[in-house]
């Protein structure tokens, strides 16, 4: 997205950001707490926009990793996916806690491979 968005805009310099994270809408309104990343090239832009969403609730961090966020949010869902798999068919909290943390391993083993930077600092934002 972060390659297309631009040129779609008609201004391949044109700022942008990229939110990315564990959240579900009625949990937010819930006021449950969450962790999300926000991410730009432009890190006045990531400040402002953290910010501005921010609050005792909902823990906002940035990153200037704009493709390593969009990858680790697109493949954290297929884990998300995985995950409810794992709960329906009742396996347990064992082989709950084993597919996250290969899930994680393998989430970060292909942003490194694709991107220039390391996600592991800021893996949570899956």
């Amino acid at each position: 997205m972060s390659q297309i968005i631009p040129l779609a805009l008609g201004n391949p310099r044109q700022p942008f950001i990229v939110l990315s994270g564990p959240s579900f809408a009625v949990e937010l309104m819930e006021k449950l707490p969450t962790a999300m990343v926000v991410a730009s090239k432009d890190k006045k832009l990531a400040s402002a926009v953290q910010q501005l969403l921010a609050s005792s609730n909902l823990r906002i961090s940035t990153s200037s990793d704009v493709t390593g966020v969009e990858i680790a949010g697109a493949l954290k869902n297929v884990l998300a996916i995985a995950a409810g798999i794992v709960e329906g068919m009742h396996l347990g909290n064992n082989c709950m806690a084993a597919l996250v943390a290969q899930g994680c391993s393998e989430i970060r083993w292909l942003a490194t491979k694709v991107c220039s930077s390391s996600l592991s600092s800021g893996l949570y934002y899956l």
